[in-house]
């Protein structure tokens, strides 16, 4: 055996070896993120006269889901839902949460790179991609009847509906975050279905943008 077939030898070695450990580590932080969300979701209930109570249930409901979905590409559910949670704190809260923000583009921006980091866990464990193409799709659906239930109530013109269809409209817009980082999430792992994901995700995304205005619209009107 030559120098060239001893080398490739060792690194195929090398590579079957690191695999097993890239699939162990990726489960156990995927379960740290996951311990983590239910946690800051807690103390956003907690303190809901500071933070979003809503924001706090959506991400209980994210962490003790993540539980039962192990691989990188959590890593870019995490990553997107807290980068585009910035841009809404950077655009339409005070300027103490605009530099808030930052931390979170650079947190987001971090977890993103794990999933470069660790996508050979994918030769290793067989998973069913389409899954995170169904959620994203699922979100939208639930999005668009949530936001649409919430334009009713103002279309209504009742001002005892109006606090209420506030609230249901912020629900709806983060449901559009958790949409388009599972449709984000779907366009780097889904096998099968290639135009069906992007789809899913741009219609989420301009959910997303909508809420984004009407904010907006909101904080200028006050």
């Amino acid at each position: 055996m030559n120098n060239n077939d001893e080398n490739k030898e060792l690194t195929t070695n090398e590579h079957n070896s690191i695999q097993p450990a890239v699939v162990e580590r990726v489960k156990k932080d995927i379960k740290g993120w996951s311990n983590a969300l239910i946690i800051i979701g807690i103390i956003s209930m907690i303190f809901a006269g500071f933070l979003s109570w809503v924001w706090g249930i959506i991400l209980i409901i994210l962490g003790v889901f993540s539980f039962f979905i192990l691989e990188p590409a959590m890593y870019i559910v995490f990553g997107v839902t807290i980068i585009l949670l910035g841009v809404i704190n950077s655009i339409t809260t005070s300027a103490g949460w605009g530099i808030y923000s930052i931390f979170q583009f650079v947190i987001g921006l971090f977890i993103l790179k794990h999933y470069f980091d660790t996508k050979s866990f994918y030769d290793v464990v067989e998973i069913k991609s389409v899954k995170f193409l169904i959620i994203s799709a699922g979100l939208f659906v639930l999005a668009a009847i949530v936001a649409a239930t919430g334009f009713g109530l103002i279309v209504y013109d009742d001002i005892q509906y109006a606090q209420f269809a506030g609230l249901i409209i912020e629900i709806s817009g983060y449901i559009t975050i958790l949409g388009t980082a599972a449709g984000l999430a779907s366009i780097f792992t889904e096998k099968i279905f290639k135009l069906l994901p992007v789809v899913s995700t741009a219609l989420c995304f301009l959910l997303f943008l909508a809420f984004i205005a009407l904010s907006m619209l909101g904080k200028m009107s006050i």
